[in-house]
């Protein structure tokens, strides 16, 4: 199917729109066909089950998406959520089968906590936002994650009446670790103490550092988890989002990622700009964002991107292009599930249109990218994308083109 004159900002909306149609579902074969029960969790888990439940009857289910439960800073409906899926579990017969339909977001959406942190939840969330803050990799934050919950890390075996298993994933995560979609509440992988304590000092100031490492030292036999072996089924990821976009023949001069980029934000930028020269180039992956002030304006990783791009490209002219090829640059990225950070669009692009419009309302990016608040910069000059509810969350995507 060829799609060449197609914008390419609604390219990649298209592609959402393919990522969460039930054709994604249409192969799917689950273990059993018969009392079933349906836990949800997730961004994308109230369309991911409605569409389980057209094709399977289910005994009872319950879905736990961002109605209550905080993202991306978890909050006390992210508890609430923890305590119903506890009794929703628990409640499960143990011939049953439970089907887990899992996606990006759970991990601050639902959580279990220890009973260490009963009367230090204000502390407890203010770990949870620091590791969210802290500009570190999505594999360290799960770790951190991982060994502060009752939940994670395969934690929902502990609680269900049933040992009969099924997750059905849309992954969101850049590596080929499952364990770290929803920091893994049916997967468990092994913690390593020193690497947490190392992390800890990264993320944490002095207080809250003696606080995990008061916890790590006394629950350090808890981080260990007796999880049975079960079947684990992805649905939809960025190999699939890939595939479509060859499937597309949007142009002849198409380079398409195959591995998800894992990279501070300057350095994806750095790398953006050295691939995109002379091709377009479509990626994904998410970059890592250190917001160096908790007091600081609105946008979100992929707006944040945009404006960076935008200043070295268009504003700074760092690669000293003529206007003929400035009006062929291009950068779109945009979150799958369709929410940018703290704000209500998925993200932007910015072309040579975006720049005459800064112009002509005397802008400059610096300030803006020093306060976080690209998305106020993009906002002005009318380059926010915003989506309905995409129904599906598999990560960060991009496309970006430089003439030599």
């Amino acid at each position: 199917m060829a799609v060449e004159l197609m914008p390419p900002n609604l390219l990649l909306l298209d592609l959402l729109n393919y990522l969460s149609s039930t054709e994604i579902l249409k192969n799917l074969e689950l273990e059993q066909s018969e009392n079933l029960f349906l836990l949800g969790m997730g961004k994308a888990a109230p369309a991911l089950c409605v569409a389980l439940k057209k094709k399977y009857k289910f005994n009872e289910s319950l879905v736990l998406g961002n109605d209550i439960g905080g993202h991306p800073y978890m909050n006390q409906g992210s508890l609430l959520n923890g305590q119903r899926l506890s009794e929703f579990v628990k409640r499960i017969p143990k011939e049953a089968h439970l089907v887990v339909a899992l996606t990006g977001g759970a991990s601050a959406m639902v959580d279990i906590i220890h009973p260490y942190f009963k009367n230090l939840t204000s502390e407890y969330f203010e770990i949870q936002k620091e590791i969210v803050l802290a500009g570190i990799s999505i594999e360290q934050m799960n770790k951190m994650r991982k060994s502060l919950s009752q939940l994670k890390n395969g934690g929902l075996f502990k609680f269900s009446g049933t040992q009969s298993i099924e997750t059905i994933v849309i992954s969101d995560t850049p590596e080929k670790n499952l364990s770290d979609v929803g920091s893994g509440p049916t997967v468990y992988s092994q913690l390593n103490l020193e690497e947490l304590r190392e992390i800890g000092k990264i993320v944490l100031d002095e207080k809250l550092c003696k606080l995990y490492f008061d916890y790590l030292n006394l629950h350090e036999k808890e981080l260990v988890r007796d999880v049975r072996h079960h079947t684990f089924k992805v649905i939809a990821d960025y190999s699939i989002a890939c595939k479509k976009m060859k499937e597309y023949q949007w142009h002849k001069n198409l380079n398409i990622l195959l591995d998800p980029l894992s990279l501070s934000l300057n350095e994806g930028v750095e790398f953006l700009i050295s691939k995109s020269r002379g091709s377009w180039v479509f990626s994904g992956g998410e970059f890592t964002v250190k917001v160096k002030s908790r007091e600081h304006g609105q946008g979100g990783r992929n707006q944040h991107l945009v404006l960076e791009f935008a200043r070295r490209i268009f504003f700074l002219n760092e690669l000293e292009l003529n206007e003929k090829q400035l009006k062929q640059c291009y950068i779109v990225s945009i979150g799958s599930d369709g929410i940018d950070g703290n704000t209500e669009v998925a993200g932007a692009y910015f072309d040579f249109s975006r720049l005459q419009k800064a112009k002509e309302l005397g802008l400059e990016p610096e300030s803006f990218l020093e306060l976080f608040d690209s998305h106020t910069f993009l906002q002005k000059v009318e380059a926010l994308i915003k989506t309905a509810a995409t129904d599906t969350n598999i990560m960060d995507l991009r496309l970006s083109f430089i003439p030599n």
